[in-house]
């Protein structure tokens, strides 16, 4: 008993010395930074990233938004981010970019509804993902007639709607469950390329906030190597 109890104040003093470390140690950048990142980072990712970000660098501040792929690079593109994390496919990645990891993509339909072939029906992320216009552009290289059935701005309705048979759905291979199963066509369709969660910053001249940011995000989101 007499343990536990010295056990929650040696906590509190641990925690008070790493707050006056950070402190005593926090750096002197100053500035604004703009992040976005898609719905790959989860948000207990970024809340405690940008938390140890704001403890660090407390003369900085964070603005942080959650959109879609295609959505951040316009706003990267129009300056209105300084930082994004988001995908893109393989052969879209710029030598300034940081690659956190690359994913699988995967043709996604209900392990027990039916979907019918003609025309195929397709469950989206919608305009702003862009694993849409990639699935569009595979079904019409083949000339296989398909129409959009449903759109949703998150991952979890687009899995309810595959696992409820309204369609078939490009996903990352990760998403693939046991009510999301690999849908084999009776047809051949080109592969699906390969896709990079990046981390991409505005161009030069980047603040010495955002760079620093940058290297935060980098670290803390790539995968660790096993």
């Amino acid at each position: 008993q007499d343990g536990e109890e010295l056990l929650d104040h040696a906590r509190a003093i641990v925690a008070m010395h790493d707050e006056a470390v950070a402190r005593l140690s926090s750096s002197k950048l100053t500035g604004r930074v703009r992040v976005g990142a898609n719905e790959e980072i989860t948000a207990s990712q970024l809340v405690d990233l940008l938390g140890r970000f704001d403890r660090i660098h407390p003369r900085a501040s964070v603005e942080y938004h959650v959109e879609q792929s295609n959505v951040l690079a316009r706003m990267l593109g129009k300056g209105e981010l300084d930082v994004a994390v988001f995908q893109v496919a393989e052969d879209e990645v710029r030598p300034t970019d940081q690659v956190l990891w690359n994913d699988e993509l995967a043709w996604a339909v209900s392990a027990t509804q039916p979907v019918t072939e003609a025309p195929l029906p397709l469950v989206s992320y919608g305009t702003e993902c862009c694993y849409l216009p990639l699935a569009t552009r595979v079904l019409d290289a083949t000339h296989k007639s398909h129409r959009h059935v449903f759109s949703g701005q998150s991952r979890a309705s687009v899995e309810a709607a595959i696992a409820a048979g309204l369609g078939v759905g490009v996903v990352s291979r990760r998403q693939l469950s046991d009510d999301l199963v690999e849908w084999e066509p009776p047809f051949d369709l080109p592969a699906l390329p390969r896709m990079c969660q990046i981390v991409r910053h505005r161009k030069e001249p980047i603040p010495p906030i955002a760079d620093a940011l940058v290297s935060e995000l980098v670290v803390e989101l790539s995968p660790p190597v096993t």
